[in-house]
């Protein structure tokens, strides 16, 4: 099936590409921010890994995260986002008929989170079992010994663990505030991307602040 591939630089800063595939079935959504522990104080590392478990729940258009996520998967539709040192990714999937809404609840996410303290809790425990479940990976340590010899930004999942307790919901606004800014957003858009629909991607992205 041939596809048209579309680079755009939008004048608030957002630049990526726009993928035409012809009677594709289904929509995908990369949303790629420089956003990785990197850009926190090591004594704060995990700050990064929290606001991304965060950012996909409470937000101005739907104020409770479990709301949310029953809104966006209603039809089936799909997200997930992941944090490395260095970015942080914000994915979604859904049937072509549903883009629109969407590619609209994805950018409320991302541009109007609510950062509960509450929540901050739930995910707070969700990130800590996630590092604890990874004990024993020995590849993974073995990965992450390989990366600190080479000199990349890394710590142990038993060093972040004893940092946690640094963070707080504070922490986690000021890192989205610091980082979450269209001029560091960088996205991949795949699916029947018609003229029209090419239009209204470039408007809805362009008018964020």
């Amino acid at each position: 099936m041939k596809h048209i591939v579309n680079e755009i630089t939008l004048p608030n800063g957002i630049a990526g590409l726009l993928i035409h595939v012809p009677d594709a079935s289904v929509i995908t959504f990369e949303y790629n921010f420089r956003a990785g522990e990197y850009l926190v104080e090591k004594s704060k590392w995990e700050t990064a890994h929290i606001m991304e478990h965060m950012l996909l729940g409470a937000n101005e258009l739907v104020p409770k995260a479990r709301a949310f996520q029953a809104e966006f998967e209603k039809n089936g539709a799909y997200n997930n986002a992941s944090t490395g040192s260095y970015d942080i990714i914000y994915e979604a999937e859904c049937a072509d008929f549903e883009w629109d809404r969407i590619f609209g609840l994805m950018l409320t996410a991302m541009t109007k989170p609510l950062f509960l303290e509450e929540e901050f809790q739930a995910e707070y425990g969700n990130v800590r079992e996630e590092l604890n479940a990874r004990s024993n990976n020995h590849f993974r340590h073995l990965n992450l010994a390989l990366r600190e010899k080479y000199g990349f930004c890394v710590k142990t999942d038993q060093e972040r663990l004893m940092l946690m307790n640094n963070v707080t919901v504070n922490d986690v606004k000021s890192h989205f505030e610091r980082t979450h800014t269209s001029s560091n957003l960088r996205f991949v858009i795949a699916g029947n991307l018609s003229a029209s629909r090419r239009k209204i991607i470039e408007k809805m992205l362009g008018s964020i602040d």
